[in-house]
């Protein structure tokens, strides 16, 4: 993790944000506005978990069933770059 993402993390945990520590280098940001939130960029999540064995369809599936329907007041949202 660089410092600057344990920072980040920092910050975001001490607002009482939900922040994903296997994603700590996919995080990119956080939101300005009513909410402080963090940001994630999607296809470095899906990359992470595909390093962990998983294929690209089963990362996929993974995020969108246990990561990105996740809702709530203080949870991040996910970005993907064109």
């Amino acid at each position: 993790m660089r410092p600057e993402d344990d920072a980040l993390m920092k910050i975001l945990e001490e607002e009482g944000c939900h922040v994903y520590p296997a994603f700590s280098a996919a995080l990119v940001g956080y939101s300005n506005g009513a909410k402080l939130v963090g940001v994630y960029d999607y296809a470095l999540c899906v990359h992470i978990l595909m390093e962990d064995t998983m294929t690209y369809e089963q990362a996929v599936e993974w995020m969108e069933y246990n990561v990105v329907s996740s809702v709530g007041d203080q949870y991040p949202i996910f970005v993907s770059f064109c």
